[in-house]
């Protein structure tokens, strides 16, 4: 993957102190090469951060270069662990994850369209102090005739630890090909807590009454307002290279969180 005598790595990190050290202490034992030559391009932070990362990524089409992220924050779920020692060795020796982003088209109430990709879900959320009334179709077949609650999300395994779990999602091994579809404190149906489906399937959720009940969306920290409709599934064309240590198992952390 890489050559010794070529290590080009780029480093950047989040605002936090740590953070910041931990990222002036890579560059004065590596060195930094810039954007457009490095090979490996390594966050320092946390998840959030390893998220806004990968964004910046596929904004400016740099998609295809591997990311080795590394814990300088709190969980740092998808980070493997901080040293400074060894970085070429551990990348080397790293194992590859191809992960595909969710591709979310959006029209708004006005008819104008829009495009986002999200790495842990899409939520859509009222936004008036009216419930919302959704409907949800799964591969053209209507599931949920209306919801009616605060909202509902779709989550990838990634995301499927983070604010699905919370909203009482089903948590998704990393390699399983699903996505979570998770109700936000719904009225109606009153007993449905969701759905894991494949994630090679088109999800389409209409916000009916969109005049008196108004919605928004969210694509991990990108925002709209008074969306009408939306169709989320896994993208098929863009795939962004995770590296994880040999001994870092995405799987087993997974696996782990389902039962602690």
């Amino acid at each position: 993957m890489i050559e010794p005598s070529e290590p080009l790595f780029h480093f950047v990190s989040s605002q936090s102190d740590e953070a910041v050290q931990a990222c002036n202490d890579l560059i004065d034992h590596y060195g930094q090469t810039p954007m457009e030559d490095a090979l490996t391009l390594v966050p320092l932070g946390g998840d959030g951060f390893m998220i806004e990362t990968i964004h910046k990524n596929l904004d400016h089409k740099i998609k295809d270069m591997p990311i080795f992220g590394m814990n300088r924050g709190s969980v740092g779920f998808l980070m493997n662990s901080y040293r400074v020692e060894g970085l070429l060795e551990r990348i080397q020796t790293s194992n590859m994850f191809d992960f595909a982003p969710l591709h979310t088209y959006v029209t708004d109430v006005h008819g104008d369209t829009n495009n986002f990709f999200a790495i842990n879900e899409v939520s859509m959320f009222r936004s008036s102090g009216q419930s919302a009334h959704l409907n949800i179709k799964v591969d053209g077949t209507e599931r949920i005739a209306v919801l009616v609650g605060d909202g509902v999300l779709v989550a990838t395994p990634a995301g499927s630890t983070a604010y699905n779990y919370s909203a009482g999602g089903s948590i998704i091994p990393f390699d399983s090909r699903l996505l979570a579809i998770t109700p936000l404190n719904n009225y109606t149906p009153k007993n449905w807590r969701g759905a894991v489906v494949p994630d090679t399937l088109n999800i389409d959720i209409e916000v009916l009454d969109h005049d008196k009940r108004p919605v928004s969306l969210s694509a991990d920290y990108k925002s709209t307002m008074n969306v009408k409709k939306v169709n989320i599934h896994k993208s098929t064309t863009i795939k962004v290279p995770l590296l994880y240590d040999e001994n870092h198992s995405l799987s087993e952390r997974i696996l782990n969180y389902m039962f602690s």
